[in-house]
């Protein structure tokens, strides 16, 4: 039985979706860059260009990016309010990863990480690290990761591997990567090669994001976590009527979707 979020949607419903609209946009970024490449003089080509090439910052692939991450920022939030009152330090481990994928979102259109860039000019670097930021990247992953690691492993196993499945995803693209792209760079500028790997770092960035938002809403589902905002017109409450606050939606005893076989999970709380 396919399990479906908070809303009832069918969570594979979700991801099927997103990961057909990302693979629409990395097709469309392809186009732009053979285009950019081989037929720079065709009509509408610096449209297209402009548009959907991946390794332009503001773009339409920017913007799909930076709205995975905000889907993620979201749904962490989601899962820390259900948890706040049960455990408040387990719950704040997903509030951490909520800013965290609300600061990547930001950084996405405010390009923070090409700032970093320019503040290091005075550093000489060649090779793997001619992009200089991944030199402040690197050691900012291992920190999170180790701050994560003990909960990483107080997390049922299903949801384990797949966030350590998307994370490796989205850290092997957006650094991994990145730094193949560095050398590549250094060494030919923005050739052919470069315009490829650039789509596969991409591509695979926002693999990792949707894998995480598929374990996100099934841990969810799993949870039998719902929400619901309800908003009232002061000027129309009556004695009758009073006012409702904002609220999340319960279901009933026995109406949870079923986790995969075998999963337990250590907080079942609802919103």
């Amino acid at each position: 039985m396919e399990q479906r979020n908070g809303a009832g949607v069918p969570v594979g419903r979700v991801t099927a979706t997103l990961a057909v609209i990302c693979g629409v946009l990395a097709l469309l970024g392809g186009v732009s860059q053979a285009v950019f490449i081989w037929r720079p003089g065709l009509p509408g080509a610096d449209t297209l260009v402009d548009l959907f090439w991946v390794n332009h910052e503001q773009t339409v692939w920017t913007w799909a990016s930076s709205v995975l991450e905000l889907g993620c920022a979201v749904l962490l939030a989601v899962i820390w309010a259900s948890q706040r009152r049960r455990d408040p330090w387990f719950a704040r481990y997903w509030l951490g990863l909520a800013v965290l994928f609300l600061a990547m979102s930001v950084d996405d259109v405010a390009m923070f990480h090409e700032r970093s860039e320019r503040a290091l000019t005075w550093l000489e670097t060649t090779g793997v690290f001619y992009f200089k930021w991944t030199l402040l990247a690197l050691p900012f992953v291992l920190v999170v990761g180790l701050i994560y690691l003990r909960f990483l492993l107080k997390l049922p196993g299903w949801v384990r591997w797949r966030i350590v499945l998307a994370g490796g995803l989205f850290v092997g693209g957006a650094v991994g990567l990145e730094m193949v792209n560095s050398h590549i760079g250094y060494h030919q500028g923005e050739s052919p090669l470069y315009q490829a790997n650039t789509l596969v770092e991409e591509c695979v960035e926002q693999a990792g994001l949707i894998v995480f938002i598929h374990v996100l809403l099934r841990y969810l589902a799993a949870a039998g976590v719902t929400w619901q905002v309800r908003f009232a017109d002061e000027a129309v409450q009556t004695d009758a009527h009073p006012e409702q606050p904002a609220a999340v939606d319960r279901l009933p005893t026995g109406a949870r979707p079923a986790a995969p076989a075998g999963a337990k999970l250590p907080y079942t709380t609802r919103l």
